[in-house]
């Protein structure tokens, strides 16, 4: 099953849905989208920090969405 996230661009106040499998790693989300032209280079996936509006915290981008207690429909600001 599928959740849908919500990440927000900071650079560019941005908006961008997307839907992925609770196992997989957050930092693999962000080098599928880079690679797919989705973010720019300025998101780099060692750089980038991941902020959970919901939880108003940051969030390891080592861990799966499931192991970062992520649910669908939560907002990830990239800073």
């Amino acid at each position: 099953m599928l959740m849908t996230l919500t990440l927000i661009l900071n650079k560019e106040e941005q908006q961008l849905d997307i839907q992925v499998n609770p196992c997989q790693k957050i930092a693999d989300t962000l080098r599928i989208l880079k690679e797919n032209n989705r973010l720019t280079d300025e998101y780099d996936s060692e750089s980038v920090l991941i902020k959970s509006q919901r939880r108003k915290e940051y969030i390891n981008k080592r861990l799966s969405y499931e192991q970062a207690d992520l649910y669908s429909g939560d907002c990830l600001k990239l800073v």
